[in-house]
């Protein structure tokens, strides 16, 4: 029977635990690009709210409008919880991550889409909402490269 010396035990107890350390400042760094796309997603919606005449209006009317900011609004909200807890649970958070990224890059696209179809060309203020969003899309997939790297870990 084959037996670990000491040094071989601690060599390998030094690893593991290096190893632990380097999977809670993967985890760590996940959840701060979350929070980082949280709040520049709400960001948006506290400004599509606060600021409509920026944002494209393709509706019959501003009730309409607010309909659909409300409605993306309470989308937003439990996918953001599911993806708390697929973190929390730390399992699903590669897939939920590539969610994220695909759902917020097909919002995006709609986005572009509406507001060309309204004015034509894209102005200052939109080009920045551009990169907001767009930013989120890489947080997003940062987190999902994260995860896979955590997954092929275990």
């Amino acid at each position: 029977m084959n037996s670990l010396s000491a040094d071989e035990k601690q060599a390998l107890a030094a690893f593991y635990e290096q190893g632990c350390k380097n999977d809670q400042r993967i985890l760590r760094w996940i959840w701060i690009r979350f929070s980082i796309a949280v709040f520049l997603l709400s960001l948006r919606g506290v400004m599509a709210i606060l600021a409509p005449e920026q944002m494209a209006l393709l509706f019959a009317t501003p009730e309409a409008y607010y309909n659909a900011v409300l409605y993306r609004l309470w989308l937003f909200l439990p996918l953001a919880l599911l993806y708390a807890v697929t973190f929390w649970l730390r399992s699903y958070l590669r897939e939920a991550s590539l969610a994220a990224a695909v759902l917020l890059s097909v919002l995006l696209w709609t986005d572009i889409e509406l507001h060309l179809m309204q004015y034509g060309s894209l102005n200052g203020l939109w080009s920045m909402q551009i990169a907001l969003r767009l930013s989120c899309i890489m947080l997003a997939v940062m987190n999902f490269f994260a995860a896979a790297r955590l997954e092929h870990r275990r």
